[in-house]
């Protein structure tokens, strides 16, 4: 019986693609079946970051905003130790998340460098039925003698070829070059990415907010263009966008919420009893309003955590000139519009 050659079964005819649609895993910025880079300096919170992104893909939320599809989420983590994982899943308020299955560096570790661990995974992935796979990080996943040699990364650059094409949609984290300018090794480590992002330090050396830059949009999704060279900073248990300033007023309010319910603050109430155990105030109902709220939450020293307001008092000349609407959002929140994050 003659061989058959492998070309005639991966050979297709153009209408064969007609059925195959980009489909939004986080609306305008991963589709599914992509493969992603995320890279940033040692401690640069780069896995913060893909942990407020597994958050919001398990939970079906939004991540800097734009909403996700709920999936279940494969996180490999090949670095911390499980104290620190314990803490960060604390953090991001995941200890008791369903959809997360995690992965951890054990007595019996991984490489996939070692093609029967490559094989091991894809079986594994397809028995569960996995569809989004985060790997923190490509240096403690894989042995290489040279991240400077470009062919040291073709297997593993296959191998996620091979993921994608089982429907999977990948995220891989990785650390950038000393002088944080690029990701460290051989550029043929991002041959086979859709998107390339990295998280740069800010011009002013701010230990809190990162710059996110999109090197890389093979699909030209708008909300990647959108953010580019935007700030972000972790606040409560998600990364939200540093976007206040130049918005319009009208705007600013819902800004403000979406920082306060990322600290799981939903009212009025919540927000006094924040600022009493954070740094010892007492607020009368009374004292409330426009004036007293920029005023204690930036004598409170919360810049970081109330970007907003900060902003807000910029944009107008006192206090007193933001209109009432802006803050009176913040008695009228509805608990049931944050009941996702208790």
């Amino acid at each position: 019986m003659p061989k058959t050659n492998k070309f005639e079964k991966l050979a297709r005819k153009p209408s064969d693609f007609k059925s195959a649609k980009q489909i939004p895993l986080i609306e305008s910025l991963f589709n599914e079946e992509s493969i992603n880079l995320i890279y940033s300096k040692a401690g640069g919170m780069k896995s913060w970051l893909m942990m407020d992104l597994t958050r919001a893909i398990s939970t079906g939320s939004t991540f800097l905003g734009y909403p996700a599809t709920q999936q279940r989420v494969l996180y490999l983590d090949a670095e911390q130790a499980d104290p620190d994982i314990a803490h960060r899943l604390q953090t991001m308020g995941l200890l008791d998340n369903e959809n997360i299955v995690y992965v951890t560096q054990a007595e019996d570790s991984f490489d996939f460098s070692e093609e029967s661990d490559r094989e091991a995974f894809i079986e594994y992935v397809k028995a569960e039925d996995l569809r989004v796979i985060v790997f923190d990080n490509l240096r403690t996943m894989l042995t290489v003698e040279s991240e400077n040699d470009a062919s040291a990364f073709s297997e593993i650059n296959r191998f996620l070829v091979q993921l994608r094409s089982l429907g999977c949609t990948v995220f891989m984290v990785h650390h950038s070059t000393k002088d944080s300018a690029r990701y460290a090794g051989s550029s043929n480590i991002a041959t086979v990415y859709n998107t390339v992002i990295g998280l740069h330090d800010t011009s002013n050396g701010s230990a809190e907010y990162r710059q996110i830059v999109i090197e890389k949009n093979r699909s030209s999704l708008q909300g990647l263009i959108d953010i580019n060279n935007q700030y972000i900073n972790l606040v409560g248990d998600r990364f939200l966008l540093n976007n206040s300033q130049g918005l319009e007023e009208s705007d600013i309010a819902d800004q403000l919420l979406e920082e306060l319910t990322a600290l799981r603050i939903k009212n009025l109430s919540e927000v006094k009893l924040f600022l009493r155990q954070s740094c010892g105030m007492t607020i009368s109902n009374g004292s409330f309003k426009n004036q007293s709220v920029v005023d204690l939450l930036k004598e409170a020293s919360l810049p970081h955590q109330f970007t907003s307001v900060i902003k807000l008092q910029e944009q107008y000349k006192s206090a007193k000139e933001a209109p009432e609407y802006v803050f009176s959002d913040i008695t009228e929140a509805d608990p049931d519009a944050c009941a996702e994050y208790y």
